[in-house]
């Protein structure tokens, strides 16, 4: 979807690769790419998250 449109963006204004992903996996992903204060207030206005969940192991029962 938006591959079309940011590719030649990217192009011509010639971001480096490690933006780029960090652009693509945030879109697949859809969370939000910023700092910790942008991402605090945009999950405060919207009421959802914008960070990748935690993957926690769960706990071995002896």
């Amino acid at each position: 979807m938006w591959k079309c449109y940011l590719e030649p963006q990217l192009i011509r204004h010639h971001v480096d690769s490690e933006l780029t992903d960090k652009i693509r996996q945030s879109v697949n992903k859809r969370l939000v790419l910023g700092n910790d204060r942008f991402k605090d207030e945009v999950e405060q206005l919207t009421g959802q998250r914008t960070r990748p969940a935690k993957q926690e192991r769960p706990a071995i029962e002896s």
